[in-house]
């Protein structure tokens, strides 16, 4: 299947032509492509090593075809199977974090398996990397893209999923890195799309006086308790006294979505504050993340994930809104039903990432108008990386740079 790159059917350069005037349409066109703070190595690359075995697409699917090379980046991968097959990276950046896209074997009756797989650095061990294939290996009628998580149900799809990891004393430009299956990483085989590294940084506390943190209310990052109402009282006192929200570092719980009108809400960087959904809604996705109405509500620096998983047809869309004068900042998006999912009027969208959704990347809807989408990275999702219904006026500028594969 062809990478879904494009947001409009007849393309940008037509869009823009009929929306905007002629200078900054010849401004936005020549300006292609996101500003990334990662780089991605692919797993198939020559300048890599591996004693695995190189999967490729080798000729042209039909319409009821299922791959895992279907759905990898450039229809190729590395696969990893008997104790000591290897991918070596030696040409790498400097970097403290690694996403990995994986594929690992469903569990016999679904639901997924965990397992690890080893981290060398310039020849020696560094770390596990804990992987699972809970979020991938759904199952349905052959070429109905069915979401069930039950193999019995019919051909397999939605191979991939990324894992994020912190690297255990980071790396520098000239390290070479391996990913080995050694005696101790016990999945049957380990199937690797690409790599994407990174020098990741925190983002400042805002100023002293500004802000409220979600820890002054009962909120905990490092424990596994539910923080929902703690969180909601941060935002209901910041409200009244004109103040932003704080979400330090740490992993926070959240079992429904919560109400931002008007109010600013940072988390501390999407490496390092993290939003859990824990609720399941239908059949699957952790309800979580915020609603934005007003103006000037605001969402930046933060990572959201799910504990829960299968179909596509409920819940998860942690971040929505109609709102007017909002912003969406370097926030990152992973097993949910959308990404981003808002109207209204003078929206920002900046700097985010959206990976392995069941449906949208980020959609724009209800008359959504006079709004700017750019520098986002869309990958693995199960519909449109970024879409647009009934929207007369939108700006999408340098909008993804890579939109990898889609599982629909």
């Amino acid at each position: 299947m062809p990478s879904k790159l494009f947001i409009i059917s007849y393309g940008i350069a037509s869009f823009l032509a009929l929306t905007f005037s002629p200078a900054l349409t010849q401004q936005l066109q020549g300006a292609v492509g996101a500003n990334l703070s990662f780089t991605t190595i692919e797993a198939e690359a020559s300048t890599n090593q591996t004693n695995g075995k190189v999967i490729t697409m080798s000729a042209l699917p039909s319409a009821k075809d299922s791959t895992p090379e279907m759905e990898a980046s450039a229809r190729s991968f590395v696969q990893l199977t008997a104790k000591g097959d290897y991918l070596q990276v030696a040409r790498v950046p400097t970097a403290n974090t690694l996403v990995l896209r994986h594929c690992i074997p469903d569990a016999p009756t679904g639901g997924g398996l965990p397992a690890t797989l080893s981290l060398h650095v310039n020849g020696i061990f560094r770390q596990s990397l804990i992987l699972t294939s809970k979020y991938n290996w759904l199952y349905g009628e052959e070429g109905l893209n069915g979401h069930s998580n039950d193999p019995a149900a019919g051909q397999a799809h939605v191979f991939w999923d990324e894992s994020r990891f912190i690297i255990s004393g980071g790396i520098k430009q000239g390290d070479i890195i391996r990913l080995q299956k050694d005696a101790q990483d016990s999945a049957a085989f380990y199937r690797i799309d690409l790599l994407d590294l990174e020098l990741a940084t925190s983002a400042p506390a805002p100023a002293a006086g500004t802000f409220l943190s979600v820890t002054d209310f009962g909120a905990n990052g490092s424990d596994t308790e539910d923080d929902t109402a703690a969180i909601w009282k941060c935002i209901a006192a910041a409200k009244e006294q004109g103040k932003t929200v704080w979400i330090p570092r740490g992993t926070y719980r959240q079992n429904k979505k919560l109400t931002l009108d008007g109010v600013v809400l940072s988390g501390e960087g999407m490496w390092l504050t993290t939003i859990i959904g824990t609720e399941e809604k239908g059949t699957w996705s952790g309800d979580m993340g915020f609603n934005l109405l007003g103006d000037g509500s605001s969402v930046r620096n933060l990572f959201f994930d799910s504990e829960a998983h299968t179909s596509r047809s409920t819940g998860g869309k942690p971040i929505t809104g109609n709102a007017t004068n909002w912003l969406v900042e370097n926030v990152w998006v992973t097993h949910t039903n959308t990404g981003i999912w808002m109207a209204g009027r003078q929206v920002t969208v900046r700097g985010c990432r959206i990976r392995s959704t069941y449906a949208d990347g980020i959609n724009m809807n209800s008359g959504a108008s006079n709004n700017l989408i750019e520098h986002n990275h869309v990958r693995g999702s199960g519909d449109d990386a970024t879409s647009q219904k009934l929207v007369p006026k939108i700006l999408i500028r340098d909008q993804v740079k890579t939109a990898i594969t889609s599982h629909s």
